[in-house]
């Protein structure tokens, strides 16, 4: 131990620097044996020693370490909390030795520092690190923002251990040093230190009725402390700094921001990666509506689910997105957009990885939002990810509302959007966000409805009324675009039954209650339960495979024959070839309500049917669930 280190232990107790212990005047370690047992041997060991009051003994290392009736009487790398040493200076009562001469400053001195390195024994069996443990950033009064790195050097740890991070006083992580294996595999050095990521913008809980005070970290002092651990999970050592979190950015508060899209020519041809995160969880208190159906084939029994009675759907999508051209006069730009890689959706806690259309999609976008989308991306239902709300199209106060459209883009496996019209959005203020200065818009709202599709579970053309719904938006005025859009909705969902049928059947239209998995179109994976692999369950059995059917069957890249290959969502109406604007042969107006021709002796057509569509299915009956939905869209990357 070098001199400067021990004399900053010995301030850490309180005490002067002087003269001691050769070893310690020497700048080597203090030795347990050398240095502090004759110490406890001279001025303890008549109470502690052959005794042991208080079930107190201090006559060899582990006796010292296990402390006595009242616990551990040491803190590893901390003498100012440790017990012992506040006995003995006095600062607990009785001071120690009891009826005895106190230690000489000296005496102190040399326990407090044996304690700050860590109260080791000769030979290193406390497990000691290399070197003191220390924060090496964040400094201590520096500010932050964002996402802030803490580091800490790794010969600060002790062989086998491991540290806690400690923000506020309340613990975060605790990290332990990487194999060799995970170094290697990291391409890192043996001495690499410890990184953790601390994300000040981070909710502190998941109850979005809590006030944003009790959500979120306010800009101001908060502490980051580190204690290390020996591989006995015993405390060494606590380092703190205190930092002062400066997310908000100062500014006028009539300050004019310029609320364009796409505004900046010098951004052309530059690409950037959204990550869209979909959480929604859907409720029942009512149970599912089953019913006895007859087959499609005499004798055969079905029961009808009704639904399930919760669903949890999560989705995350990557978007490569660029702004290919800008028209100057108007400020109109040529965006492309695409999917990369694959689409990975959790379904009632199990996990799917699903194979995307890695084809990009073209759509102009004026100054405030409002987009002209392809043929394409018409068909597919398909909604660009860039545009969240309309902007005013020119510069707009702080704290001024101004009237807008919000959509809330609702993914891939539910290919629609929920759009709410005619909202006050506010801008709160500047905040750093991707360490870009955005201007900070709110929305809260509590009207609004929605057909939605929920792929994933069959479910199609359900009702969604917003019942509460708040919206924050991060756009930055520099690179003219929305750098992150969260929003945090609850709402009920109505949900006609009878598409929850079991089955398919021979002969069967989609959803209809026959047989389950027969007739289902070959080559898609996952079909949906009770389907033969081929995706739409009751699917007109012997028709041509689908290529490119999707996971869970459902109406997914391709699924019908004669959708181009990889189109999201199939072909809309031709579903069958040859058939005139989608009718099925011989029928002059498709689902319900055909003409004689269509498909005879099925149970479970479409209600309504003429003679020779069968006997139909009772009407809807609406099962409702109450919903949670929390989409959150930020910029994740962005390259050249």
């Amino acid at each position: 131990m070098t001199r400067w280190l021990l004399h900053t232990a010995l301030v850490g107790t309180g005490m002067a620097l002087t003269a001691g212990p050769a070893s310690a005047q020497q700048g080597g370690r203090i030795s347990f044996t050398k240095d502090v047992l004759p110490i406890f041997q001279k001025r303890c060991q008549n109470c502690h020693g052959v005794g042991d009051r208080g079930g107190l003994k201090l006559d060899t290392l582990d006796n010292v370490l296990q402390g006595g009736a009242k616990g551990e009487i040491i803190i590893r790398g901390n003498p100012d909390q440790s017990s012992l040493m506040q006995y003995l200076d006095g600062r607990r009562k009785p001071q120690m030795p009891v009826g005895g001469t106190p230690l000489t400053r000296t005496e102190r001195a040399v326990i407090g520092a044996w304690i700050q390195q860590g109260a080791q024994g000769d030979d290193g069996a406390a497990g000691m690190a290399v070197k003191p443990l220390e924060l090496a950033e964040p400094k201590d009064g520096s500010d932050v923002k964002e996402k802030v790195k803490l580091v800490v050097p790794r010969e600060g740890i002790p062989p086998g251990g491991f540290v806690a991070v400690y923000i506020d006083d309340k613990f975060r992580v605790a990290l332990a040093p990487p194999s060799e294996a995970d170094l290697e595999e990291q391409g890192k050095a043996a001495d690499s230190p410890l990184e953790y990521v601390w994300n000040t913008k981070a909710a502190l809980t998941d109850d979005s009725s809590a006030l944003a005070a009790e959500r979120f970290l306010a800009d101001g002092p908060h502490v980051v402390e580190i204690r290390s651990y020996d591989a006995n999970g015993s405390e060494i050592e606590r380092v703190k700094a205190q930092v002062n979190l400066r997310n908000t950015i100062d500014a006028v508060t009539n300050k004019p921001i310029r609320l364009i899209y796409g505004g900046d020519p010098s951004r052309l041809g530059r690409s950037w990666i959204y990550e869209h995160n979909v959480e929604l969880e859907a409720n029942s208190s009512a149970p599912g509506f089953g019913r006895t159906v007859r087959g499609a084939r005499a004798g055969i029994q079905q029961q009808s689910t009704g639904g399930p009675d919760k669903i949890k759907h999560k989705e995350l999508t990557k978007y490569l997105v660029s702004l290919e051209d800008l028209v100057p006069s108007s400020g109109t730009g040529f965006y492309r957009e695409r999917r990369e890689g694959p689409i990975v959706v959790n379904l009632d806690n199990v996990k799917h990885v699903v194979r995307v259309d890695a084809s990009s999609r073209y759509y102009s976008m004026e100054r405030t939002g409002n987009v002209l989308k392809s043929k394409l991306m018409e068909r597919e239902a398909r909604e660009p990810i860039v545009n969240p709300l309309d902007l005013p199209g020119r510069a707009h106060r702080m704290n001024e509302p101004f009237t807008t459209n919000l959509r809330v883009h609702l993914g891939a496996y539910i290919p629609a959007s929920l759009n709410i019209d005619r909202l006050q959005a506010t801008i709160e203020g500047m905040e750093w966000q991707n360490g870009e200065q955005c201007a900070k818009i709110r929305l809260t709202y509590v009207a609004g409805t929605g057909k939605v599709d929920i792929n994933s579970v069959n479910i199609k053309g359900a009702d969604f009324q917003v019942i509460q719904g708040n919206t924050t938006i991060w756009f930055s005025e520099a690179t003219n675009r929305v750098i992150r859009a969260k929003h945090e909705i609850t709402g009920n969902l109505m949900v006609d039954t009878n598409q929850f049928a079991a089955g398919g059947g021979v002969g069967g239209y989609p959803g209809g209650e026959g047989i389950p998995g027969e007739g289902a179109y070959p080559g898609s994976e996952s079909p949906y339960p009770g389907a033969a692999p081929g995706g739409y369950p009751g699917a007109m059995p012997g028709g041509p495979g689908a290529a490119y059917g999707a996971p869970f069957g459902g109406p997914m890249a391709g699924a019908y024959p004669g959708s181009s290959p990889g189109s999201s969502y199939g072909a809309p109406t031709g579903a069958y070839p040859g058939a005139p604007g989608g009718a099925y042969p011989g029928s002059s107006g498709g689902y319900p309500g055909a003409a004689p021709g269509g498909y005879p002796g099925a149970e479970g057509a479409y209600p309504g049917a003429a003679p020779g569509g069968g006997t139909g299915l009772p009407g809807p009956k609406l099962k409702r669930y109450h919903v949670t939905l929390k989409v959150n869209t930020i910029i994740a990357d962005e390259t050249k």
